[in-house]
């Protein structure tokens, strides 16, 4: 958990013919889209009744009927795919956006660089969205260590040097990443091509931990009247129930 408050506005952001391109951990991008959840918890437990009749597993769940593009177990291997269906939208002039997550890890990859140099190129209606969880740390001949992967602080000070906007956000921040991802959105609908956009997402375990976007909103929700205990209750137990179903 921690990245919820990401998703969240991305799917709040896209229609119904609209896209997007996950990582290898896609399952809020794919609940904020518009997968089903008990189909998505069937693919998982490998039962035929899943969204790829169980031969996809967590890591390659596709829903192309929600417009998730499919997850990927390649770091930053949506990314170009990504860029392909963005090219096609443009030609068809849709007015449709794609959206391409990834970690900034995958920020490193040939693949990814060369899909954000030319989607600036080419004004795609894409919107880059980084997840950037760092420091990473990775595990070498079974003795766990700091490996530093980036030479800057944030993934989207690269953006100017291909000619698009960016900017870095707590992901954390539900209204803050709304603001951020609507703006990107806007500006690829419009044509004026795509945006690289951060987010510094705290790896979570549980909603006691300060950084916890659901325990963050959900707390302003309910301070201001929006939300009310008993509607928080009754929504959790629509989607364990689904989940149970699954």
């Amino acid at each position: 958990g921690g990245g919820e408050a990401v998703a969240a506005t991305v799917g709040a952001h896209l229609g119904p013919g609209e896209q997007i391109g996950s990582t290898h951990r896609p399952l809020g991008h794919l609940v904020a889209k518009g997968c089903s959840l008990k189909h998505m918890m069937a693919e998982i437990a490998g039962k035929v009744t899943g969204t790829n009749r169980g031969k996809g597993g967590p890591y390659h769940i596709f829903c192309p009927e929600a417009g998730a593009l499919g997850a990927n177990g390649i770091v930053g291997g949506s990314v170009p795919m990504c860029a392909g269906y963005a090219l096609a939208n443009q030609l068809r002039a849709n007015g449709n956006v794609v959206v391409s997550y990834f970690g900034e890890g995958a920020s490193n990859q040939g693949g990814v660089q060369e899909t954000l140099n030319l989607a600036a190129c080419w004004k795609l209606p894409l919107v880059f969205v980084c997840e950037n969880s760092s420091p990473v740390v990775q595990t070498m001949l079974g003795h766990e260590i700091d490996y530093p992967q980036l030479s800057i602080d944030d993934v989207s000070l690269r953006a100017p040097a291909y000619g698009m906007p960016g900017g870095s956000y707590p992901g954390w921040d539900a209204e803050e990443a709304y603001q951020a991802v609507g703006a990107a959105v806007e500006r690829a609908r419009t044509g004026d091509g795509p945006t690289l956009l951060e987010f510094k997402v705290h790896r979570v375990d549980g909603e006691e931990d300060e950084h916890c976007p659901i325990r963050r909103y959900r707390e302003k929700l309910i301070e201001e009247g929006v939300l009310t205990e008993k509607l928080d209750k009754d929504i959790r137990d629509q989607e364990v129930a689904a989940v149970k179903e699954a």
